[in-house]
C-alpha cells in the first residue's frame, strides 16, 4: 500500500510554532501568578479588615467593662464614705472584688485594685514650711527610694537615691512658682495653681524603670516609686493603710524598727483574738460599720508603745487615720485586647470629685510572694490596645 504523501514544512516554521508554544504558556503561567497576587492580595485584605473589626468590637467590649468596674469602685467608696470616719486595708474598698460581683461575659476578665493615696508620702510636702523643714521632707523622699527596692536587683545606691530626690524637688519648686515657661528643655504645661497633672510629668528626670513597678529578667518583682509618693493626698500618711517603705522614712534610720511596731499595732486591733471587744455586738443605736477595725488616733499607737509621746507631738502634722483620695486601677482584658484605666477619685463624705482619668500603659504587679496576677500567664500572646498599631487607630476612631 502507498504511504500517504508527506507534509514538508519548512525548518524555521517549525521553530516559530514551538516559539509561540512557549509564548503562550509563559502568559498563561503569568497570568496564573497574577491571579494568585490579586487572590491572596485580597485575602490579607479581608483577614485584616477582619481583624480591625473584630478589634474594635473587642475595645468597645472591654471600654465599657472598665466603665462599669469604675462606677462600681466608685459605689464601694462611696458607700464606704457613709459608714465611719476612718479607713483602713479591712473596709470593702479595699478588696472590691470581693464585694463586686461584675459579670461582663466569660471573654472578658477583670482586675480592679482601689489604692489610698494617703497611705503614700505626699511631694508637696518637699515646699512646705521653712528651709529646714523642707530638707527633712527630702531626706524622706531619699529614704523612700533608697529603701522601696532594697534586697533586689533593683535597689538605688543612697547617691542615686540622693540625686533622683533632688530633681524631684527642683522640678515641683519650679513647677509651682510658675514663673518659667519650659524646665530643661521641657516646656512646662499651664495649670490652674501650676500644680502638676500627675506624676507622669516627673518621667523625664526619674524615667519609667524607677516610675513604675518592674519585673526583671530573673522574674524579680521591683517596686515602682508611684507605690509610695503622691500628690493627691491632703499632705497626711494614714497609718492604717501606709507602707513599711513609707512609714519608716518618718524615723531616723535607728528607729526604723518603729514602723514595724506601728504594722504590728494596727494588726493587734483588727484582730478578734487579740482584741476582745470585737467581738462585742454593738451597742445600742450603733451600727456595726461604726465600729472601725483599726488605728482611730496616734494616741492608740502611745498605748500600744509603737511611738512616744514625743513621737506623736512631731508627726501629728504628718500622720492621720483617715484618706480622702483614692486611685482605681482597673485592667480589662478580651482576646488579644487589653486595657488600662486609672481614675483618681477625691472622697469628701459621701461626694465623690474626679480628680484624674487617664488610660495606661504600664501594669500594676502584685509584690506578694504568693499573689498571682490573673493575666500573668495570658497576657503574652495579647496586644495591649496602648501599643498596637490598629489599637492606636481604633482609639482615635
Amino acid at each position: 500500500m502507498p504511504e500517504p504523501p508527506r507534509t514538508f514544512v519548512p525548518a524555521g516554521r517549525s521553530r516559530d510554532r514551538r516559539r509561540e508554544r512557549g509564548v503562550a504558556l509563559l502568559l498563561v503561567m503569568m497570568v496564573v501568578v497574577l491571579v494568585m497576587i490579586v487572590v491572596t492580595a485580597l485575602s490579607f485584605s479581608a483577614q485584616v479588615d477582619l481583624r480591625v473589626s473584630t478589634n474594635e468590637l473587642d475595645g468597645f467590649s472591654v471600654h465599657y467593662a472598665i466603665r462599669g468596674a469604675l462606677h462600681a469602685a466608685r459605689f464601694l467608696l462611696k458607700e464606704d464614705g457613709g459608714e465611719n470616719s476612718h479607713d483602713g486595708l479591712l473596709d470593702k474598698w479595699a478588696e472590691p472584688e470581693q464585694w463586686l460581683e461584675l459579670d461582663f461575659g466569660e471573654d472578658i476578665r477583670l482586675k480592679i485594685d482601689v489604692v489610698d493615696e494617703s497611705r503614700k508620702f505626699n511631694l508637696y510636702w518637699l515646699l512646705k514650711g521653712t528651709h529646714t523643714e523642707q530638707q527633712h521632707a527630702r531626706d524622706r523622699l531619699i529614704s523612700i527610694l533608697d529603701v522601696m527596692r532594697e534586697d533586689t536587683a533593683g535597689d538605688l545606691t543612697p547617691a542615686e537615691a540622693a540625686d533622683l530626690a533632688a530633681r524631684i524637688a527642683d522640678y515641683i519648686k519650679v513647677r509651682r512658682a510658675g514663673k518659667s515657661k519650659e524646665y530643661e528643655g521641657i516646656l512646662l504645661p499651664p495649670t490652674r495653681g501650676n500644680f502638676l497633672l500627675s506624676l507622669q510629668e516627673l518621667l523625664p528626670f526619674v524615667g519609667e524603670f524607677v516610675m513604675y513597678d518592674q519585673v526583671n529578667d530573673s522574674g524579680e518583682k521591683l517596686a515602682g516609686l508611684e507605690r509610695f509618693v503622691t500628690i493627691w493626698s491632703d499632705g497626711k500618711t494614714n497609718v492604717n493603710t501606709a507602707d513599711r517603705v513609707v512609714l519608716q522614712c518618718f524615723f531616723p534610720q535607728h528607729e526604723r524598727d518603729k514602723a514595724e511596731r506601728i504594722l504590728e499595732a494596727r494588726e493587734a486591733v483588727s484582730d478578734p483574738e487579740r482584741n476582745p471587744e470585737l467581738l462585742k455586738p454593738p451597742t445600742l443605736g450603733q451600727q456595726k460599720q461604726e465600729r472601725f477595725i483599726g488605728i482611730q488616733s496616734l494616741d492608740d499607737l502611745v498605748k500600744a508603745d509603737a511611738i512616744s509621746n514625743k513621737d506623736k507631738e512631731r508627726l501629728s502634722a504628718f500622720l492621720g487615720t483617715a484618706s480622702q483620695v483614692f486611685s482605681v486601677f482597673v485592667t480589662a482584658r478580651k482576646q488579644r485586647i487589653v486595657q488600662r484605666h486609672r481614675l483618681v477619685i477625691r472622697r469628701d463624705k459621701t461626694a465623690l470629685v474626679t480628680l484624674l482619668s487617664e488610660g495606661r500603659t504600664d501594669r500594676r504587679i502584685e509584690l506578694g510572694e504568693e499573689a498571682e496576677d490573673p493575666f500573668q500567664d495570658d497576657e503574652d500572646g495579647a496586644e495591649d490596645a496602648g501599643a498596637s498599631e490598629l489599637n492606636r487607630l481604633l482609639r482615635g476612631r
